[in-house]
């Protein structure tokens, strides 16, 4: 039973952690990251704070990820996920 409860905290804080990890954090009033996001634009050194939107942004992350032969795969999905995100923001349907 202990053992039980131990997988279970261990289960409950990595969902939790999760959770923090994904919550948007407001950078100016026109674009919104998380942890993650933040971690890999520091990780490729962008200045993701002189940018005044998601089109901004994602123009620098795209002149690296032409720039490069490396295997850039994190930086291409939250490529993805930012376009997604400004996409459903701000594209009148």
């Amino acid at each position: 039973m202990e053992e039980l409860d131990k997988d279970f905290k261990k289960y409950i804080d990595s969902v939790a952690s999760n959770i923090h990890t994904s919550f948007l954090k407001k950078i100016n009033d026109k674009l919104y990251l998380n942890d993650n996001e933040l971690m890999i634009l520091d990780k490729y050194k962008i200045n993701y704070k002189s940018c005044s939107d998601y089109n901004n942004l994602l123009y620098l992350i795209d002149e690296i990820l032409e720039d490069s032969y490396d295997d850039l795969s994190d930086l291409e999905e939250i490529s993805r996920n930012i376009a997604e995100r400004n996409y459903y923001q701000y594209t009148n349907k």
